[in-house]
């Protein structure tokens, strides 16, 4: 295929970001520094909107500012794991998406272009071993919601998208030529850091 439908393993790279990889428990410790500082670089001081509505410039500011710390969560995502993904709620509050519950819902006439996002979360009650599934459609028109209990259907139901447009933004990192889904930033230090894990094993060890 043209298009490339493959992620990156948002496990291990999450794993990674905290040293919880064999092989790199020690060498792990350099991959927060990396994308800490990208996204601060990149999105901490905030971002300037110059608009030629001076009321529409202070809304979009204001929630910018109001927001911004998830903006920020979504972008630090991205560079750990190589993609994540903001839910623009109906009442314009913000949501970052763990990216591995997230998978694209493709035209039926055409399997480039992207006409939805299905999220799909698995809750387990606290006392008792039953499971919930919550499945949200998300199309720039509405929003199909399916809830299932232990795999038995409960509810769908049906609300309309009041933006007019798709709720959820997908950031990807250092996305390529026919790539669907974005690269993380340590993706090709793996092997320098298995080898440079090693080297301070054994200066431990001396």
């Amino acid at each position: 295929p043209t298009k490339d439908w493959n992620r990156s393993d948002y496990r291990f790279y999450r794993d990674l970001y905290y040293c919880r990889t064999r092989g790199m428990e020690l060498s792990g410790l350099f991959v927060r520094p990396i994308v800490s500082k990208l996204s601060s670089w990149v999105l901490g001081m905030g971002v300037g909107w110059k608009l030629t509505n001076e009321a529409a410039q202070t809304a979009l500011t204001d929630w910018w500012a109001a927001h911004h710390a998830d903006i920020m969560r979504a972008m630090r995502g991205s560079l750990k794991q190589g993609d994540a993904w903001l839910v623009i709620n109906s009442d314009l509050s913000t949501t970052v998406l763990p990216p591995d519950t997230v998978d694209p819902i493709v035209a039926g006439d055409d399997y480039g272009q992207i006409i939805g996002w299905r999220v799909t979360q698995v809750l387990a009650h606290p006392e008792t071993t039953a499971r919930m599934t919550l499945i949200d459609e998300y199309y720039a028109d509405r929003r199909i919601q399916t809830t299932t209990i232990d795999g038995r259907q409960q509810s769908t139901q049906t609300y309309p998208n009041l933006l007019g447009r798709l709720q959820i933004v997908h950031i990807a990192n250092a996305l390529d030529e026919g790539d669907s889904f974005g690269h993380p930033e340590a993706e090709a230090l793996v092997e320098l850091l298995l080898r440079y894990n090693t080297v301070l094993e054994a200066a431990i060890d001396g």
